[in-house]
């Protein structure tokens, strides 16, 4: 399963998710702790900017009930109380999604691996329906990361010759590094998967 949250104005440096499996085995997924070397920005739509979402990969060997989620991430440009909504959306891979045929734009090289392009509508969880309720704090009001990916992934070159499999980011930035404890209203219960 890929994971993927959108928090406005907040770019993603590392997420867990604690949970119980149907079985009572309990089910612990993390990134680690942010290391300032990369931010994703994660953000909802808005008039002249995409909406960008960042995703952590997680592998279930049985069914499993996700009941909260801690995410944390770099605050840029805003104020943390401009946390207005929390999203969460989880995909298959896109190989194992039976509606993903082809990558959409051709842009993209290799799609293994990736998220498939439709969401598990049953696994969503929005705090603006009601679906999950979260709530933040500050860890670190001025953070900073080596390298970020915020308006484009580019494509990296090295002596004139460009890889499209790999991004050169788009360099350092500083913010306010934040936690979210999100909790699920209505727990999301996914099959074995990845």
């Amino acid at each position: 399963m890929r994971l993927r949250v959108s928090l406005t104005a907040l770019l993603l440096a590392a997420g867990a998710c604690a949970t119980t499996s149907a079985w009572a085995d309990a089910f612990f997924f993390t990134t680690g702790a942010a290391d300032g070397n990369l931010a994703a920005l994660s953000r909802s739509g808005s008039p002249g900017k995409v909406e960008t979402e960042t995703a952590d990969d997680f592998i279930l060997n049985q069914t499993t009930v996700i009941s909260g989620a801690t995410i944390t991430g770099l605050v840029l440009h805003a104020d943390v109380a401009n946390i207005a909504n929390v999203e969460v959306e989880v995909y298959h891979r896109f190989q194992e999604d039976p509606l993903d045929k082809v990558p959409p734009s051709g842009n993209v090289p290799s799609r293994t691996n990736s998220p498939s392009d439709n969401e598990i509508d049953t696994a969503t969880r929005d705090a603006n329906d009601g679906t999950l309720s979260f709530s933040y704090r500050t860890l670190n009001v001025n953070f900073s990361v080596s390298n970020t990916v915020i308006n484009g992934i580019n494509p990296f070159s090295v002596n004139g010759k460009t890889d499209a499999n790999r991004t050169g980011g788009e360099g350092p930035t500083t913010g306010k590094e934040v936690q979210i404890t999100i909790t699920f209203n209505k727990p999301i219960v996914l099959p074995p998967g990845h």
